[in-house]
Parts: C-alpha cells; structure tokens; sequence
C-alpha cells in the first residue's frame, strides 16, 4: 500500500514538473533617463528621451527564446514629458515610440523653451510612459495573457549657469554683386563668464561669403554677463543673388569658469544686402546738326540699394559720322534717387545725312568690393537726332545795346545753300533782360548766296549788365519743292553797355555844331536890338 501511494506521488510530481516546464512568464522593465540632462536659460533645445528596458523573466523557454523575448518586449510605448515644477516649458506633447524590446531605444525628442531668467538648479520632470506587455504564454496550448502599465518616473534636469550670446546689431555696406563689412554686436546674454572666447559667423547660403569662404571666426577674449563685443567681417555677395536679408549664423566657443570647452549657438540672424545699382540714361530733347559743332546732353539717374561712386557716363558705341570730343564723362558720386546732368561734345561731317543715329550708353562705377575692377549698369542704346546742314547763316550787323534803353537790333539773314529759299521769316526767342515787342521779322525770298538785313524791337531792362549776350533767333523757310525748311535755332551775339556813343560819332558831333549855332544866333540878334 505504502509502495503504490508513493509511485502516485512521483508520477504527479513529473506532471507537474513539465507543465510548469511548458509555460514562459516575465515583463519588461523600464527606466528612464535623459541624453543630455542640463538646459541653459533663454534657449530653446530638445531634451531626448532614453528608455532602457532590463526586462523580468520569470519562466522561460529552453526551446524557443523568441518566447522569453516577447514577454519581455513593452508594446505601443508612448511618452509624455511634463514641465514638473522646472522653470521652463516642454512643447512637445505625448510621443508614441512603438515596441522597446530589452536593451537601450533610440532618442525621443522633446522640444523645451527656457526662460532666460530661469533660475539656475536640478528640478525632477516628470516622464509618463504607458505601454503594454504579455506577461504569460503556454508552450503547450499557446495560451497567451496581458497587461498593461501606466508610470511616472521623475527624471532631473539641472538648468545650469552658462555663457549665452545673442547679436543685437548688425549693420553692413555689402550690396548684390560687391563686397563690404559686416559690423555684428554681440552681447553674452548669459548668467556665467565666458573665457578665451571665439566668436564664428557662418554663412548660411552660397551666394553670401565670410572673409572669402563658408567662415570666421574671430577672438574676444573674456566676456562678462552683460557685456558686449563689436566684431566685423569681410562678407561678399554674388551676382545674381537676390537683395534683403542674407541668413548667417553665429557660434561662440569658450571657456567656463571650471576650465570646461564650452560652445553656444549657433544662432541665426538676418544680414540686410542692398541691391545692385541701377541707372537710367536718356537724352534731352536737341538735335545736332551736319557740318557743325554741338553737344550731346541728356541725364542720368540712379536707384537701387548702393550709392555707384566714381560714377562715369561712357559711350559704349558711338553714332555713325559723329566725332565725339569725349567719350567718358565723370559725374561723381551718385546715391540712389539721385540725378546728373552730362555733356558730350560732337562734331557732325558736313556731309551727314539727315536721321536719326544710334549710341551706346551706360553709367560705369566703382564695383566696391575693393579692387579697380569696374561695373556697369543702365546698358542702353538711344538714338540721336542728326539734321542737315543749315542753309541760313545769321549775323548782327547793329548788335550794341544800352542798358535801360529800347533799341533796334539789325540781323544780317543769308542763304548759304545751293537752292532758292522762299517766305523767309525769322523770329527772335528774347529772354532776360531782353524783350520784344516786335519779335518777328518777314525776310520773303533769298537765292542762293544772297543776303538781306532785317530789324527787331528789343528793349533792354536796367538790371541788366554790361555782358555779350547770345540771343536766340529762329528762322523757317519754304523750299523750292515746297516742303516747310526749320533753319534751326540760331544765336545772335548781343552786346549790352552802360555808355552810349561818343563825341566822336560824327552824326552826334554834327548836331553839337548846330545846336551850338543856333544859340549864338539867337543871342547876337538879341543884343542888337
């Protein structure tokens, strides 16, 4: 009896020894830490969530270790990092992470704004992680149970004294297509002292180079909390890129007060770039004439964002059968908004037909960046008016005036032409100090060679001054073929005096003789009676 009651009992132990043999139980465990637990205040970071899963097995299996793995793997991890009672503020919310089986999971990023008057100190944050597990699987049936966790674990962030720089004045002279100083100010916004301080600017488009590549950097030395740094650059801008802000960064490397490498930034700023010169060229309303000397007047303005220094008018093509006296005219330095009058002197042949000839213009300057290169801009191609050579020729014959006075000016009108020229008429054009009240002069047919005086009415004013004067006269005629002929604009030499003739002038001497005469006569003939 004894014998059987004990076989019975070892059968139902070697039952119940691979039943229990049959079935894998566990869970993860997780903890948390932070990548990088320090955060400096008035920046804005990212503090990474690390989960490290040491897994809890219970039961395993000898014949399949994918079991022991499930029951250790947290399924569907989501992550949530409250602000806690730390000076700052987390503005990213709940993450989902997904599986962490055992070992270490990748970073999860949340962003963190800090006040910069955060105060310096270790605060505990609270990090929620909810996740799910299996916590029993039967080998034999496949029977399979879970759970789900839900805990806070309270993970120190130490916000910490430290150097931080902000730049709090840019300015700078560099413009699309030139080069130019960049004068940033830096201040260390921080709560700690920044040592053997290195301050680099770094260029965050290709168009835009520092001190001739990507960067530079330059020396300040010890900069306190509050303190400032002025610090310049070389940079250049590319042609073709695009006039406003230009991004750079800034980065500081230093020193803490422990002898600790330190680097902040970068920080990213705007740098305004003004854009390249544009000018505009035209000519004024004239005309030059074939045979003759005259000018090429017109104008040039400037707009844009940079001032074209050591600004030069050039005439890039000059006009067929026109002698220019010059072909580079200097108008200085011209800022955007500005406006410059040029003159070219020219010489038409006489032999220039009428019509209107084509000339190249464009404003040359400085190009800024240093060196004698040269830049150009307001390319243009305008046309110029060329008339044939003048048929009527004028001269004063009676062309002396008193001040004060109303006088008779006489014009010698001759036709130096090869053809009869008929309704002749000429027309003074008076400007101070002269006047007319008879301005026009009918001359009627001139043939070729001849010549005919005509008279004017011109009144003299008393501000005027004793000077040679060119008064302009107009002639138009009618040709042969009766086409309407505008002789041009003429100019008269006028010469206003303050005396008017002397004794000399016989005519004056003649009428002294009379008068003189008379007034002997008159008084002998008195004392005779």
């Amino acid at each position: 009896m004894k014998r059987a009651a004990l076989v019975f009992a070892l059968t139902c132990l070697i039952l119940l020894s691979g039943a229990a043999a049959a079935a894998v139980s566990g869970s993860p465990q997780l903890s948390v830490q932070f990548a990088d637990d320090t955060v400096t205040p008035g920046e804005e970071t990212t503090l990474d969530v690390v989960l490290l899963n040491e897994g809890d097995v219970d039961a395993s299996s000898v014949t399949n270790p994918a079991l022991t793995s499930e029951v250790t793997t947290a399924r569907g991890v989501t992550v949530r990092v409250g602000d806690g009672d730390a000076p700052f503020e987390v503005t990213t919310g709940r993450q989902a992470v997904g599986n962490v089986p055992e070992g270490v999971s990748t970073p999860i990023s949340f962003s963190v704004a800090v006040p910069a008057d955060a105060e310096a100190g270790t605060y505990r944050v609270p990090v929620t992680v909810r996740y799910s597990y299996t916590d029993y699987i039967s080998e034999t049936s496949g029977t399979r149970t879970q759970s789900s966790v839900s805990r806070t674990f309270r993970v120190p962030v130490t916000v910490e004294d430290r150097a931080r720089f902000e730049v709090v004045d840019v300015a700078s002279d560099a413009s699309v297509g030139s080069a130019g100083t960049a004068t940033v100010t830096v201040e260390n916004v921080g709560s700690a002292t920044a040592r053997a301080t290195r301050l680099s600017l770094a260029s965050g488009n290709p168009a835009l180079t520092v001190e001739g590549g990507e960067s530079a950097s330059r020396f300040a030395g010890t900069v306190e909390p509050g303190e400032r740094r002025n610090l310049s650059y070389e940079v250049a801008v590319a042609d073709g890129a695009e006039a406003g802000e230009q991004a750079l960064a800034l980065r500081a490397d230093y020193r803490d007060d422990t002898g600790r490498e330190r680097t902040a930034g970068p920080t990213w700023f705007g740098l305004e770039t003004a854009g390249p010169v544009r000018a505009d060229l035209s000519l004024s309303e004239s005309s030059v004439r074939a045979g003759a000397e005259g000018a090429v007047t017109g104008t040039v303005s400037v707009s844009g964002g940079q001032t074209a220094r050591n600004a030069v008018v050039v005439v890039t093509s000059p006009p067929a059968g026109v002698v220019l006296a010059e072909t580079r005219v200097p108008v200085g330095d011209l800022r955007p908004g500005d406006e410059a009058a040029f003159e070219i002197p020219v010489t038409v042949a006489p032999d220039a037909r009428g019509g209107q000839r084509s000339m190249g213009l464009a404003l040359e300057y400085d190009s800024g960046d240093g060196s004698a290169d040269r830049r150009t801009a307001g390319s243009r191609v305008v046309s110029l008016p060329v008339t044939e050579a003048d048929p009527v020729a004028l001269r004063g014959v009676n062309a002396t005036v008193l001040v004060d006075s109303d006088d008779r000016l006489e014009v010698a009108v001759e036709n130096v032409g090869d053809q009869e020229l008929r309704e002749v008429e000429a027309s003074l054009a008076p400007r101070p100090p002269f006047s007319s009240e008879s301005p026009t002069a009918y001359v009627g047919r001139l043939g070729p060679g001849e010549s005919k005086t005509v008279g004017f009415h011109l009144s003299v004013s008393e501000d005027a001054v004793e000077s040679t004067q060119a008064l302009p006269v107009n002639v138009t005629a009618e040709t042969a073929d009766g086409d309407r002929l505008h002789a041009g604009n003429h100019r008269v030499a006028v010469h206003v005096t303050q005396e008017g003739p002397t004794s000399s002038d016989p005519v004056i001497l003649a009428i002294g003789v009379v008068v003189v005469a008379a007034v002997l006569g008159v008084g002998w003939y008195w004392l005779r009676d």
